[in-house]
């Protein structure tokens, strides 16, 4: 039982770590014109935002 065990952790080691192998990495990509808009309760409508979100100028993900 105790090989077993052995045997099925390993197998698992050895298929986990070459699925890791064929994973491509994610990398944002910037975009000129995106808008960003928020509801505004006072004019019951969506509006743009103005300045920059989180106080951030350079607000990539990644």
């Amino acid at each position: 039982m105790d090989r077993l065990i052995k045997t099925i952790l390993i197998i698992s080691i050895a298929a986990f770590g070459a699925g890791i192998l064929f994973v491509d990495a994610a990398q944002a990509q910037p975009i000129d014109n995106l808008v960003v808009e928020y509801w505004s309760e006072t004019e019951n409508n969506w509006l743009p935002l103005q300045g920059s979100i989180f106080d951030e100028t350079n607000f990539l993900p990644g």
